[in-house]
Protein backbone atom coordinates (compact mmCIF):
# COMPACT_ATOMS: atom_id res chain seq x y z
CA UNK A 1 0.00 0.00 0.00
CA UNK A 2 2.80 2.70 0.78
CA UNK A 3 4.59 1.66 -2.13
CA UNK A 4 0.90 2.40 -4.59
CA UNK A 5 0.36 5.45 -2.42
CA UNK A 6 3.93 6.70 -2.81
CA UNK A 7 4.04 6.76 -6.57
CA UNK A 8 0.27 8.18 -6.96
CA UNK A 9 1.14 10.77 -4.44
CA UNK A 10 4.24 11.66 -7.22
CA UNK A 11 1.99 11.85 -9.90
CA UNK A 12 -0.31 14.16 -8.07
CA UNK A 13 2.83 16.77 -7.49
CA UNK A 14 3.09 16.21 -10.81
CA UNK A 15 -0.04 16.80 -12.06
CA UNK A 16 -0.19 13.44 -14.17
CA UNK A 17 -2.16 11.60 -11.81
CA UNK A 18 -5.18 9.75 -12.97
CA UNK A 19 -8.59 10.60 -11.11
CA UNK A 20 -8.22 7.56 -9.25
CA UNK A 21 -4.55 8.49 -7.98
CA UNK A 22 -5.67 11.67 -5.96
CA UNK A 23 -7.50 8.72 -3.85
CA UNK A 24 -4.60 6.33 -3.68
CA UNK A 25 -2.24 9.24 -2.13
CA UNK A 26 -3.85 9.60 0.78
CA UNK A 27 -1.43 7.66 2.47
CA UNK A 28 1.86 9.41 1.16
CA UNK A 29 0.35 12.81 2.02
CA UNK A 30 -0.14 11.53 5.69
CA UNK A 31 3.13 10.54 6.03
CA UNK A 32 4.60 13.52 4.63
CA UNK A 33 2.42 15.73 6.66
CA UNK A 34 3.49 13.79 9.74
CA UNK A 35 6.59 11.21 9.29
CA UNK A 36 5.55 10.03 12.47
CA UNK A 37 2.58 8.10 10.50
CA UNK A 38 4.59 6.15 8.63
CA UNK A 39 5.44 3.93 11.99
CA UNK A 40 1.44 4.04 12.73
CA UNK A 41 0.86 2.64 9.97
CA UNK A 42 3.49 -0.21 10.37
CA UNK A 43 1.99 -1.26 13.31
CA UNK A 44 -1.57 -1.73 12.45
CA UNK A 45 -2.78 -5.09 11.67
CA UNK A 46 -3.57 -5.35 8.14
CA UNK A 47 -7.28 -7.00 8.67
CA UNK A 48 -7.97 -3.82 10.82
CA UNK A 49 -6.52 -1.46 8.11
CA UNK A 50 -8.84 -3.33 5.14
CA UNK A 51 -11.94 -2.88 7.90
CA UNK A 52 -11.04 0.99 8.33
CA UNK A 53 -10.60 1.22 4.17
CA UNK A 54 -13.84 -0.36 3.77
CA UNK A 55 -16.03 0.95 6.62
CA UNK A 56 -14.25 4.44 7.10
CA UNK A 57 -13.51 3.44 10.68
CA UNK A 58 -11.30 6.28 12.65
CA UNK A 59 -7.50 5.51 12.09
CA UNK A 60 -7.54 5.94 15.74
CA UNK A 61 -10.31 3.19 16.64
CA UNK A 62 -7.87 0.57 14.52
CA UNK A 63 -4.56 1.35 15.75
CA UNK A 64 -5.78 0.75 19.32
CA UNK A 65 -6.99 -2.69 18.44
CA UNK A 66 -4.47 -3.97 16.36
Amino acid sequence: MLDISTKAYRNVKLKTAEQFENTLAWVARSIEANPSNYEKLLTINPEGFAIMLKNGVRYRKVLNHS
